[in-house]
């Protein structure tokens, strides 16, 4: 590829390999773990102004025959927000950030994509109006939306994705168009969106939600707080979730989520006042004048290992809905009550009542990342009725136990539990309507088990990736697996870049809806433009395939395969190394 993005004539700013400020634009959360490998180098950096930067982009991708990576957020776990070789990054993470209501009631709202999480919650919060996503407050719509929208409503109120009425994408003929739930017309468009494969249909610009009200829901309550960990509050708090699954007629309003990971000041995670404010706005409830200044008192207090628990009490029927406590005082007591369980940076819920966008901020982590360092990620998600017989809330809580018990070893664990079951969930009910082609939507357990290193210490990364590697032999894919019989992947939680020889993993309904959604790929990206990386449904084009196979040594028998790529041979080059492995 011969061109200079500089004189392409773009508005935006653009910077191309081998710039000074080259490293620092194409950084996003897999840098760390992924740099050595080539997999976040694109040969330039264009951050689009508007439309017509991202049309420019379309239009030199087909002339030159280059792949674009769409990147919102750059939260994507395994670089597939970014490219390499002659590929190139769009960026879209300050371009669409409109924000409109768009009825008087105001639960219908039109919003850009590079909104952040925390932005997104805070301007609902003003105007007493909530919806469920997830977590990171750094993370952008675009491949949230795309990739479901997992978060701590998931029960009570289900996915990001099940809120959409219509979205804004320009596709890979260079045109926008807008996407509507409902209609026949954008059917295959809008079910290839959410859930095909983030970024692979073309760049979303904006969206319709249907949103919920502060004031259908009166009385809900929520419960957060910190213990310092131990094996035994754990298991007892992972064993409230297993007694959940035993019933499945537990009442929906209920959310129920536990966390294990050093503080938020370990590794340089602090994060600002501005911030701070940014996700917890004005209101008061616990601590209303020491919230802001209760990290800078405890800089270190919680750079040990802690629990942090999540639930909440949605109060789906409204005003009148009785309320049982009961399963708030299971939960304080397996923490070890008041005298053990504290603020976590500065709140505390203690089965308080609060309204619903109120807590939706505060289940937000107010930091980038979990630490500044290279990661094994892991995510499972089950839909075994078996995790009490098959004990596995012991063998779990071992598993972290294994990495504490060495306070020397430079791993740091941070996981994450919550349950989603119930044949009341909406998480369940929602995807019944097939609008979205999100997977395995009958689970009911979710579980990561991420393993951050220190790369100054060989051993500890060895350490690490064998950590990971036994809890994927134990907990799934087998007849005797702790936690799930199927090995079930999520999009944002992949384990890594080659999701077509993993299908099986990402998709249910296997082969039917990974073909449906290849088809739909075709159909609206003929020469696969929206094919930057592995991770991509489809074919994948001779320029994506040869290089995952030199740099990351993916199977050779995988490119064989019919749909390996899109009716092209492989090059010389790549088929003296398949004839070498033969």
């Amino acid at each position: 590829m011969s061109i200079n993005f500089n004189q392409a004539g773009f508005q935006g700013k653009v910077i191309q390999r081998g710039d000074e400020a080259y490293e620092e634009s194409v950084y996003q959360y897999a840098w760390s773990s992924y740099e050595d490998k080539g997999t976040v180098e694109p040969a330039a950096v264009i951050y689009a102004l508007d439309d017509s930067d991202v049309q420019l982009a379309i239009k030199l991708a087909k002339q030159y025959k280059f792949g674009i990576a769409i990147r919102t957020g750059g939260h994507h776990y395994t670089g597939a927000s970014s490219t390499w070789d002659q590929s190139i990054q769009v960026d879209v993470s300050d371009t669409y950030t409109d924000f409109t209501w768009d009825n008087s009631e105001k639960t219908l709202l039109t919003t850009g994509i590079s909104v952040a999480l925390s932005k997104l919650n805070s301007r609902l919060r003003k105007a007493n109006r909530f919806i469920p996503t997830g977590q990171c407050s750094y993370v952008h719509l675009g491949g949230h939306l795309q990739t479901g929208g997992y978060g701590q409503l998931i029960r009570s109120f289900g996915l990001l994705a099940d809120h959409v009425q219509k979205v804004r994408i320009i596709t890979a003929d260079g045109n926008p168009r807008w996407v509507v739930r409902g209609v026949e017309a954008d059917k295959d468009l809008l079910y290839g969106i959410l859930g095909g494969s983030p970024g692979n249909f073309g760049v979303i610009t904006d969206v319709t939600l249907r949103v919920h009200r502060d004031e259908d829901h009166p009385e809900s309550r929520g419960f957060r707080a910190q213990l310092p960990y131990n094996i035994t509050a754990l298991k007892a708090l992972l064993d409230i979730m297993v007694e959940m699954d035993n019933d499945d007629s537990f009442a929906p309003d209920y959310d129920f989520c536990v966390s294990v990971n050093k503080g938020t000041g370990h590794q340089g995670a602090k994060f600002s006042e501005q911030d701070r404010r940014l996700l917890w706005g004005s209101f008061d409830l616990n601590l209303p004048d020491r919230r802001l200044e209760y990290y800078d008192e405890h800089p270190t207090k919680y750079d040990r290992l802690s629990i942090v628990v999540f639930a909440q009490w949605a109060n789906l029927q409204g005003a009148g809905q009785p309320y049982d406590p009961s399963f708030f005082n299971k939960i304080r007591e397996a923490g070890g009550g008041s005298a053990v369980m504290k603020p976590h940076d500065g709140i505390y819920l203690d089965d308080d009542k609060a309204p619903l966008s109120v807590l939706c901020s505060h289940w937000i982590f107010p930091t980038v990342r979990e630490f500044q360092l290279p990661y094994f990620k892991r995510t499972y998600i089950s839909n075994s009725r078996n995790h009490k017989q098959n004990g596995w809330t012991t063998w779990v809580t071992g598993r972290i136990q294994d990495l504490e018990k060495d306070p020397n070893n430079e791993i740091f664990v941070s996981a994450q539990f919550q349950y989603s079951g119930g044949k009341f969930s909406a998480f369940r009910n929602n995807g019944k309507d097939g609008f979205s082609s999100l997977s395995w939507r009958d689970s009911t357990f979710g579980c990561t088990l991420d393993a951050f290193y220190n790369k100054d210490y060989p051993a500890s990364k060895a350490a690490a990736e064998a950590w990971v590697n036994q809890n994927d032999q134990e907990s799934v894919g087998h007849h005797d697996a702790k936690f799930s019989e199927q090995d079930r992947r999520l999009l944002w939680g992949s384990h890594n870049l080659n999701l077509p020889e993993h299908r099986e993993q990402y998709y249910d309904e296997h082969p039917t809806k990974y073909d449906r959604i290849s088809e739909i790929k075709q159909k609206y990206d003929p020469e696969l433009i929206f094919t930057a990386n592995a991770f991509a449904v489809g074919p994948l084009p001779e320029r994506v395939a040869e290089a995952c196979h030199v740099k990351f040594g993916f199977s050779a028998a995988l490119f064989k395969q019919g749909d390996a790529f899109a009716n092209q041979a492989p090059s010389a080059h790549l088929q003296l190394q398949l004839q070498s492995e033969e």
